[in-house]
């Protein structure tokens, strides 16, 4: 069967990670040959011929073991520029010639996918590809591809991105600032070219280059990542990035080329089995390169346990996809299918069911990525043969087209009329010039006409920036005034312009957290049903409380009313009030520790979960507190961000170092007033202040329902994970803990023999009741936590009781314990049943190690003298990693300058279009007399009140430039 296209394959081998022997030759013959051998394996197919073979494990020499060092040397190593050379001219000959283009990557975790198409491309990484405004050498194919993109952009082009990934069976729309995220089934519709679009996901008009850098990162930080054994940032789902080019179509002026890349960047092939959740070290070489080093498996088999569950879902739609390359290649084989037609079937997951069809009606490049090591042979093997019956499918790639507007067609016309008049009036001046030293007036005439072209190219680059993104345009509208309707605000939207204090919302997953504003407006603002603002919830009642916003003071009043009102995790009675005043204290705080030079340092605030279940038995009996004790408590965040430091406060432990902190500063500020010395106490520093206490770092839950049937703690089962103790209660930390049951309380937990007796076997739990009960506890250590300890203890409840572990001195970040405690319960009842059926929450408290600072605050230290004489903080001249935070008043005034050029480019607009149509008007009424000359000599006191004929005179001549801007314009 002859046509078609055949998708284009490329396989590039990565760089070493471990010591091994070579498992791979890769060769390219040719432009277009390429060819892939594996060696010293079994596998009876050895050879692969692809259009691409790369080489790109550079330092091979530092981990190649065994006698193949010869042909490593042999291979031509194949950098990222080389890469691009070899295949991303093509890629951006096909874009701008109006086809889809699908690059789609494939492969291990950590086999380099991400590497070819991205380049780096971790948020937190200062090589990442969006980080650098010029081309660097990491750059993958699409970083490439997009500059010289914008590079040649040219009037009439209008540029756009969409960035969605699927996790499981959802896709998170990850250039939503609302967080967007529905099942990946809603709205997966077919454009009408025949490619599959997700029709809510939000798409962005780019405008520059470096438009697309910060659009790209901040939808990448939203990304979900973990470490795996192959890929210390493996990508937990597929990511696929969409942009498109519209352009004029040189051949038909009628309609406009719309070019479209898809990068499809997807999760990683290994089976998820074979997952386990990792652990890496950076390592750094003397060249500058560096490595991340694989130490072993996270000691937390739940961690494991979760990647594998996510990796069924991920595996199961990779497979489908390489079912749907190997019956597509088997009836190929066969010449039963034509160029770009399809098979039935392989619709299941996200995966086949959005790209088989736009595959197949695209320009497809395939990139598969693979290891160099033996000790990956079986992986490579398979990634090999989806490339192989990859490379047989037939494809029939088709353009998309939409077609222009009569006003861009009309726009499009008179660009070209005036660049070709341009270019004459040039040639005949050139000419003119060679015969003669005028030609003034001339090049003033060609001055106006380009002048007049540029305006015509901004007037097409306005029209084609108004008519895209509509449709995203009126949902985030509609949106918006859904919600405007229930008194919501949206943080993307209204942050910069709203001058008001405002409540926000705090989800525990972080995407969804800080997304929804809470205005309190100047009088008094209603929380509840049919109220000024209307929770989303159904359990805020109508009148659930209320908030007094006196402006002039700046003062917030919470007033509680006929629902449930807690401040600070205290509940308030209905009538109750109280001054939200706490925020205020932040910023104070703030500006007092930039006045001392701690510039690094930052406060906020953050809601730490509550301690007790409503089912726990140590709930408090009274309805009340009971439920207040499930209310996320208000604490107050601190971080300096170098050293690295952060702590979590009470309130009432942060108001009294406040008032140290502002006590200090009057001092400095006599002191130096008086010209006389003054330094504070070392302890009185800001970062000691702060940071120079135990606080709760987190929380880890124990189920010990187990305990019930005398069981010892699982092997698996002893690493409980250490949650965060405030918003986004993510994991911070480990907790070996281990429970071992004795027959009797003076049994020796290490030596079985020395028990008293066997221990009793329980069936079912009733067996318990009226027998002794006794369990050993042993709580280990704790590991991987997020700061470097100088002191850490764990304090827990059992059965209404409180213990403590001994406060151990350790300047680590992996603090051991060993803690044993014999807990002993003479006589088993119904209540210890239920009691075990609960939970035991072990707190783990911190001390962090503070380095000395590196100045003293005093008032010979120059900073800090000049910061309190002038009020401005002068550390921030000195310390280039920190920026100033703005002030209110320059976000204001920001806003205002912007709103203020936006009614100067509005006003210039209007003006031209009035000068135009009043150009036209002469033809018709010779003499006509400008408005705008008429206007300019109106006394200004006569513009205060209009007389009836001035205004009847207006309106008619209103009338007849509409009539003629109808006739002239249609």
């Amino acid at each position: 069967m002859s046509g078609g296209v055949s998708i284009k394959v490329a396989v590039r081998c990565r760089p070493f990670t471990i010591d091994d022997k070579l498992g791979v030759k890769l060769r390219q013959n040719g432009p277009d040959e390429g060819e892939v051998e594996l060696i010293n394996s079994d596998y009876t197919t050895s050879r692969f011929p692809f259009t691409y073979a790369w080489w790109s494990a550079y330092g091979y020499k530092r981990h190649l073991i065994g006698d193949n060092m010869p042909d490593a040397d042999e291979m031509q190593l194949v950098d990222q520029a080389s890469a691009y050379e070899q295949c991303g001219k093509k890629i951006k000959d096909d874009l701008l010639g109006g086809n889809a283009v699908v690059l789609f990557a494939y492969g291990l975790s950590g086999s380099g996918k991400t590497y070819t198409v991205f380049g780096p491309d971790a948020v937190d990484a200062p090589e990442a590809w969006f980080k650098h405004p010029d081309p660097q050498p990491l750059w993958g194919i699409f970083p490439r591809l997009a500059y010289e993109l914008f590079q040649e952009k040219q009037e009439g082009w209008k540029i756009s991105m969409k960035y969605f990934q699927n996790v499981v069976d959802t896709v998170r729309d990850l250039m939503s600032p609302n967080a967007e995220e529905q099942h990946y089934k809603n709205g997966m519709r077919k454009d009408p070219d025949g490619f599959m679009d997700i029709e809510w996901c939000l798409t962005k008009v780019l405008h520059s280059w470096n438009d697309l850098r910060e659009q790209f990162q901040i939808a990448n930080s939203r990304k979900a990542i973990a470490p795996t054994q192959f890929n210390p940032m493996s990508t937990r789902g597929h990511c696929i990035m969409v942009l498109e080019v519209e352009m004029p179509n040189p051949d038909n002026p009628e309609v406009k080329q719309r070019g479209r890349v898809y990068v499809c960047d997807l999760a990683g092939t290994e089976p998820a089995g074979d997952i386990v959740y990792a652990m890496y070290n950076k390592v750094t070489f003397d060249d500058g390169s560096f490595e991340y080093k694989y130490t072993g498996a996270h000691p937390d088999m739940k961690k494991t346990k979760e990647l594998q569950e996510q990796g069924k879902k991920i595996n199961l739609s990779l497979s489908e996809m390489a079912q749907f390359f190997m019956k597509m290649a088997e009836a190929f084989q066969k010449k039963k299918l034509v160029p770009g037609a399809s098979i039935p079937g392989c619709n299941s997951f996200f995966l086949c069911k959005y790209l088989k069809d736009t595959m197949l009606q695209a320009r497809t490049y395939l990139f598969c990525a693979v290891r160099p090591e033996v000790t990956y042979l079986k992986y490579t093997f398979a990634t090999l043969g989806f490339a192989k019956n990859a490379s047989v499918v037939k494809l029939a790639p088709k353009k998309a087209t939409v077609a222009a507007s009569a006003a861009e067609r009309k726009l499009m016309q008179e660009l070209e009329a005036m660049k070709a008049l341009v270019a004459q009036l040039q040639q005949q001046t050139t000419t003119v010039s060679a015969a003669a030293s005028g030609g003034s007036d001339a090049d003033r005439i060609i001055a106006e006409l380009q002048a007049k072209l540029a305006e015509k190219q901004s007037d097409l680059n306005s029209l084609n920036e108004g008519n895209s993104s509509t449709a995203d345009a009126q949902m985030q509208e509609q949106q918006r005034a859904e919600y405007a309707r229930r008194g919501i605000s949206f943080v993307a939207y209204d942050l910069e312009s709203n001058p008001h204090p405002y409540f926000v919302n705090v989800d525990s997953d972080a995407f969804r957290s800080n997304r929804f504003m809470y205005i309190c407006r100047p009088g008094t603002t209603t929380f509840g049903n049919k109220c000024d603002i209307q929770l989303m919830s159904l359990a805020v009642i109508r009148d659930h409380c209320l908030v007094r916003y006196e402006e002039a003071s700046s003062t917030v009043v919470l007033r509680a009313g006929k629902g449930d009102t807690f401040h600070n995790g205290k509940h308030l009675n209905e009538g109750d009030e109280v001054t939200l005043a706490l925020y205020d204290r932040i910023k104070e705080a703030k500006q007092i520790v930039d006045l001392m030079n701690r510039v690094t340092m930052s406060f906020d605030v953050v809601l730490e979960k509550g301690s007790n279940g409503p089912n726990s038995p140590r709930a408090p009996q009274d309805p009340q507190q009971a439920l207040a004790s499930q209310i996320p408590r208000v604490k107050i965040c601190v971080e300096n961000s170098s050293p690295k430091l952060s702590i979590v406060i009470d309130p009432q432990e942060f108001l009294p170092k406040l008032a140290l902190l502002k006590d200090e500063l009057m001092k400095l500020r006599s002191a130096i007033d008086a010209g006389r010395t003054y330094e504070i106490p070392e302890r009185h520093d800001p970062l000691y202040l702060m940071f120079d206490n135990d606080f709760h770092l987190g929380t880890a839950t124990h189920w010990p329902e187990y305990l019930l049937y005398n069981l010892e703690t699982d092997e698996e089962e002893r690493m409980q994970e250490i949650k965060n103790v405030a918003v986004p209660y993510n994991t911070v930390g480990l907790l070996e803990v281990k429970w071992t049951p004795l027959s009797s309380p003076n049994d020796d937990p290490s030596d079985p023999a020395s028990f008293a007796g066997p221990i009793l076997e329980v069936e079912k739990e009733e067996d318990l009741l009226g027998k002794p009960w006794t369990y050993n506890l042993t709580i280990v250590r704790a590991t991987d936590l997020p700061v470097f300890c100088d002191s850490a203890y764990i304090s827990y409840d059992f059965f209404g009781e409180n213990f403590t572990t001994e406060n151990v001195q350790q300047t680590t970040f992996s603090p051991v314990f060993e803690y044993h405690k014999v807990h002993h319960i003479p006589c088993v009842t119904q209540e210890f049943l239920a009691y075990l059926k609960g939970s035991i929450e072990m707190q783990i408290h911190v001390t962090q190690h503070i380095d000395p600072p590196l100045d003293k605050i005093n008032t010979d230290n120059p900073i800090v003298a000049e910061s309190i004489r002038t009020g401005e903080p002068k550390g921030y001249e000195m310390n280039d990693k920190v920026k100033r935070p703005k002030t209110e008043a320059e976000i204001r005034c920001e806003q205002l300058t912007k709103d203020l050029s936006d009614a100067r480019e509005m006003n210039s607009s209007l003006t031209r279009h009035i000068q135009q149509l009043e150009e036209k008007l002469r033809q018709y009424e010779p003499n006509h007399v400008s408005v705008l000359t008429e206007l300019h000599h109106v006394p200004r006191g006569s513009l205060s009140r209009p007389t009836s004929s001035a205004v009847g005179h207006a309106g008619s001549r209103l009338r007849d430039a509409q009539i003629i801007d109808h006739v002239v314009n249609g």
